[in-house]
């Protein structure tokens, strides 16, 4: 079976490790990244092509919305 890889976006670590932790659970679902921001969660879009984006709307300065639209 091919895993769904996951990359989690949050400027908030301990939530981050939980939603990972409630993921890694599940058959078929692998966490492979974590970004804390905007910008790093581009970069790792790019290096690990992950096949979802779980992102937090509001991260300060910039956000969910506004990794979305780049």
């Amino acid at each position: 079976m091919k895993q769904i890889r996951i990359l989690l976006v949050d400027d908030h670590e301990i939530l981050m490790d939980g939603i990972a932790a409630l993921l890694e659970d599940l058959p078929g679902l692998k966490v492979t990244g974590k970004s804390s921001n905007v910008e790093d969660a581009i970069e790792n879009i790019i290096k690990l092509s992950p096949d979802i984006v779980i992102t937090d709307i509001s991260m300060g300065s910039s956000g969910g919305l506004e990794l979305t639209r780049e």
